[in-house]
Order: structure tokens, then C-alpha cells, then sequence
């Protein structure tokens, strides 16, 4: 949160989280983040309360934390929202629209039928649809506030293989934000397990990936583009909203890729692995063992 001059995290399993003052170069164990066991799975900052929003497994539960005031559980951070009661374990992915937040969620052991939620932020209102695909649980989310929509995809199983799939093909998903509703489900290949949506592109498309394979994929129109094969262990991409930049992390670097008609090249910058990328202004931030990488990006493409 650049103009915070604050970073915001967690480590994993233990519930607790941290934070970085950028500006003067010291971090702070901030305490228990959220109710019962397990970990946190993403935080985003909300600008419209001026918090961090932190979902965590195994409750499915959003709190949010004020920076402004000192941590202290349960009060700061605070329960905001929960999932649960839609029988939801684990968040899969949390993003913001500009005005609600979405999440990505599986269900509890032994069980089927992951969920998108719908958050108000400022009063914690929420709401629930379990089997958006039915018996497929939601593996990521991401939304396009100018065309108004929320793009999801599934994959068959359920959380750590705990329960026999009744389905054979994961899905991409397009949701409309205004009439909370599907307005179309895609297949990418029949009877492959799980797919993957990664990011929007500046067309508008949505870069997907299924089998290491990237797709390209209009939603309107149901149409899919194979740009074929994806850098060897690319896990997620950030897009540069200053120069349209795709950031992504392979197998032993971190690179941009170009995506043409009908082909994606990845450019490799430096050596290195990465996961939870981010591009704030200007800059390229990502975990990396037991570190947070920030990498200015003007000396790099763009």
C-alpha cells in the first residue's frame, strides 16, 4: 500500500500476520489475524474502509485490519465476513471490484461444492453461491469492472482429494456483477480435470491456462484463442496498468510475456522464483521463500 508506505502479510499455518513500514525499513509481528486454526490464503487493501482484507482457511472468514490503529485480536483485525455457513473452508482467491469484494472459495473435507461470495466492505453483508458449477470448487477468481463482469474457474476435486469427484471438466466461468448471475460456462478441453484464469488482458480477454497450455478467452462471445505452451512452472501473471505489461514467474525467472494473435513468448528478466506478484505503481512486488522482492520496473520492459 504504497501511500501507507505499508506491506501487509502472513506467514503460513499460524494465523498470525505482519506488516512493513517501507518507510522506515522495520516490520511488526501483529498477532492472531483470524479465528480458528490454519493459515492466511491472500490479502488485498480495500480503499473504500482503508483496510486490509485477510480470508484465511479453515473457515473461510474475512477480517479486516486498520492500520491507523494498533493490532489487537479480535478488535483490529476484526471479523468482517464469513463463508462458512455455506459449509466453505478455504479461500482460493479475493479481489476487489471497486466496490465489493469477491471470493474464491472450497469446501470443507470430505465434501463438494466450492462458492463465489459477494462482500460489502463497509457493512460485511455477503452473499453465498455455493455450486456455482456444481460439485467443483472455485479455484480463482478475477473481475473486469468495465464490462462488469467476474471470471471464476473450477476444478473436480475436492480440498486435498477428500471426496470422490461427480464431475470430469473444469470450467472457466463468466458472472455478471449487476444481475448476479451466469452468463456463460466454458470448456477448454472435455474431460480435463481443472482449469485456470490468470488475468485480463487489455483486449479483454481472459488469459487462461489448462495442461500448460495458455489460452486467450472472449467471454462474450465464447471464443478461445490457443496461444500455446506456457513458460515451464508459471503459477500466476500481474498486469501493469501503466504499460499493459503481463508479469509472470516461471520455473527460475521472472519475465513478461507478449501475446500475439495467436502466440505468447516469455521474455525471462531476472533469475529467481516468485508467487503472489503484484504491480503497484510502478512497481513489481513478490514473495520469494522467505523474502518480499520489490523491483522497480522502469530500468526493465516498459
Amino acid at each position: 500500500v504504497p501511500d501507507e508506505n505499508l506491506i501487509v502479510g502472513g506467514p503460513f499455518i499460524n494465523q498470525r500476520f505482519w506488516t512493513i513500514d517501507t518507510g522506515k525499513g522495520t516490520g511488526q509481528d501483529c498477532g492472531r489475524a483470524a479465528p480458528g486454526g490454519g493459515q492466511i490464503n491472500q490479502i488485498i487493501w480495500e480503499p473504500i474502509t482503508r483496510r486490509a482484507l485477510i480470508p484465511s482457511y479453515t473457515t473461510s472468514t474475512v477480517t479486516a485490519f486498520d492500520p491507523s490503529a494498533a493490532p489487537n485480536w479480535p478488535e483490529n483485525p476484526s471479523v468482517l465476513a464469513s463463508a462458512h455457513s455455506e459449509g466453505q473452508m478455504r479461500p482460493t482467491g479475493l479481489i476487489h471490484d471497486g466496490k465489493h469484494v469477491w471470493m474464491a472459495s472450497s469446501p470443507e473435507y470430505g465434501t463438494l461444492g466450492g462458492a463465489l461470495s459477494r462482500i460489502d466492505p463497509r457493512t460485511g453483508e455477503i452473499r453465498i453461491w455455493r455450486h456455482l458449477v456444481p460439485d467443483q470448487k472455485v479455484n480463482a477468481v478475477l473481475v473486469d469492472p468495465e464490462r462488469r463482469r467476474v471470471y471464476c474457474s473450477t476444478e473436480i476435486y475436492a480440498d486435498c482429494n477428500s471426496a470422490p469427484p461427480t464431475q470430469t471438466t473444469g470450467r472457466l466461468v463468466a458472472f455478471d456483477m449487476d444481475a448476479l448471475e451466469i452468463t456463460r460456462e466454458q470448456v477448454i478441453e472435455e474431460e480435463v480435470p481443472s482449469a485456470s484464469v490468470m488475468a485480463v488482458l487489455p483486449t479483454g480477454e481472459v488469459l487462461a491456462q489448462q495442461k500448460g497450455q495458455l489460452y486467450a478467452w472472449d467471454a462474450e462471445k465464447g471464443a478461445l484463442r490457443d496461444l500455446g505452451p506456457a513458460p515451464e512452472g508459471c503459477r500466476g501473471a500481474a498486469i501493469d496498468p501503466e504499460t499493459n505489461t503481463i508479469w509472470t514467474c516461471a520455473e527460475s525467472s521472472i519475465g513478461w510475456l507478449e501475446i500475439t494473435d495467436s502466440a505468447v513468448e516469455f521474455h525471462p528478466e531476472w533469475e529467481g522464483s516468485g508467487s503472489y506478484l503484484q504491480v503497484v505503481s510502478g512497481t513489481l512486488y513478490y514473495a520469494s521463500g522467505f523474502e518480499i522482492c520489490a523491483v522497480d520496473l522502469e530500468p526493465s520492459k516498459g
